[in-house]
Parts: C-alpha cells; sequence; structure tokens
C-alpha cells in the first residue's frame, strides 16, 4: 500500500464504455482508513534513493525539532533566499540513462541531480529537502537528508505516478530553525503518462476478481 496513514474514500461506477455516462456511481461512499502517524501530511510513501548515499548523511527525522512547521507552512514562503551562503547551481531530471526529460511514463525511473555550492565554508548542519507535488498543490511525497556540498541525485525507481503535471519545490534549512534558508517553490516541472486506463494520482497494484450472481 503507497498510501501514507490517513482516512481515505473510495467510489464505485458502472460507466459506459467512452465514460462519458455513469449507470451506478457511488460518490465517495466507501471509506478506510490507513492506520499510522503522517506527521509530514505527505499523501504517498514512494520507494526513492540516494546517490551517493554516505552513511555521515543519514539521520534521523526525529533529530529535526519542528520539521512539521517546515512542511505545513511552506505556502506562506513563496520562493525565498534568507541566506547567501548557499546556491543551487542546476536542477536536472534525467532517465537513468543520463538523458534529460521532462515527460515520464508511469511505472518509468525518476532521477532528480542536484547541484549545491557553498559561497563560505561549508556549514555543518544544513538539511536539505525535496518535495513532489502535483499540479494543484496536492503534496505527494518529501525526502530530507544533511546537505553537502556538490552534485547529489535523488532517484524513483518505477514512479508509479499517474497521468499528470507535477512539479518539485525544493528547500534548504538550519537545524532547529522555523523558516527555510533557502526555498524554491515549483523549482522543477515535469509531466506523468500512463497508457492503460487509471485515473488518479497513483498506481496501485491490484487484481480484480469476477463473481456472477
Amino acid at each position: 500500500m503507497l498510501l501514507k496513514p490517513g482516512r481515505y474514500r473510495f467510489s464505485a461506477a458502472i460507466w459506459d464504455k467512452n465514460e462519458l455516462w455513469a449507470y451506478d456511481y457511488h460518490v465517495g461512499f466507501y471509506k478506510f482508513e490507513v492506520i499510522g502517524k503522517n506527521n509530514d501530511a505527505q499523501l504517498l510513501n514512494l520507494k526513492h534513493r540516494w546517490q551517493p548515499d554516505y552513511w555521515w548523511q543519514k539521520f534521523k527525522i526525529s533529530q529535526l525539532e519542528k520539521i512539521d512547521t517546515f512542511f505545513n507552512s511552506r505556502d506562506q514562503w513563496q520562493d525565498k533566499i534568507l541566506s547567501s551562503d548557499i546556491e543551487i547551481s542546476s536542477i536536472e531530471l534525467l532517465d537513468l540513462s543520463g538523458n534529460p526529460k521532462s515527460i515520464f511514463h508511469t511505472d518509468e525511473d525518476f532521477k532528480v541531480r542536484l547541484q549545491f555550492k557553498f559561497l563560505k565554508k561549508e556549514p555543518q548542519d544544513y538539511y536539505f529537502w525535496l518535495g513532489v507535488f502535483r499540479g494543484d498543490g496536492v503534496y505527494c511525497h518529501g525526502v530530507s537528508r544533511k546537505l553537502r556540498e556538490g552534485i547529489v541525485s535523488l532517484i524513483y525507481p518505477n514512479l508509479p505516478l499517474l497521468t499528470g503535471d507535477y512539479y518539485l519545490s525544493i528547500g534548504v534549512w538550519k537545524k532547529n530553525q522555523r523558516e527555510p534558508l533557502l526555498y524554491k517553490n515549483k523549482a522543477c516541472v515535469f509531466k506523468m503518462s500512463f497508457l492503460g486506463e487509471d485515473h488518479g494520482t497513483v498506481y496501485l497494484g491490484h487484481s480484480w476478481k469476477w463473481q456472477l450472481p
């Protein structure tokens, strides 16, 4: 299950073959809940990995006080640069062969490559956050790590997002600090394309079992 903890509804309908007319439609009628904590208000739990992934760059979310405030109040900042000590030199979207792309197919490998530059000495307590958003602002997924100078790549293997517009936002902040030192809203935009018939935000693995009455 890729859904993060929260309360959800699902609909059931019988459509004509062109999905223009619903013979019967139960809109959001069926409720279910994914149990657990979701302090960062993300929609999805997506598999990902970092390159390079050194042991000293890993950290626990619990080490960062007020991190929930960072995620949940991001809309109030828009684009901000509160520190002249750091610079994002480049942001690239690539396939795993290193080819630049802006349109990806559902279940295709997705790579974000970023280059950071420190204009003064490298700080010891700066952290980096990247959020994946649907075009209408729904917060799909976010990741954080300790920030180091140089090039770092985030890879989503077999990204399961369905057809639609999406964007990435980026933030850099100091441990225990309420506001980010740098925030770029919609730092990079991309599209997803699905060749099947499913709709929505994410492809959830499933199977059908038909039983005649």
